[in-house]
């Protein structure tokens, strides 16, 4: 939610849901979140680095993403 909202400041984000209700700490593990924003569910998915508690959360558009990791 919090992502949500700093990417969309003007929205009203009001809930969100996932799968899990806890992230999983092993690097690579993956979850969707469905996030009711202005009326509409919109998917982020968020991914665990591995580095402590870093995740890595994207939102999910229509037109897709490309996810792209360096050593």
């Amino acid at each position: 939610m919090d992502t949500a909202r700093a990417l969309h400041p003007g929205s009203v984000v009001e809930d969100s849901r996932a799968v899990y209700r806890r992230v999983p700490r092993l690097r690579g593990a993956n979850m969707n979140w469905w996030v009711w924003m202005d009326g509409a569910d919109t998917i982020y998915t968020a991914f665990v680095t591995g580095d402590g508690h870093d995740v890595i959360v994207v939102e999910a558009t229509p037109a897709g993403y490309t996810i792209e990791v360096q050593d």
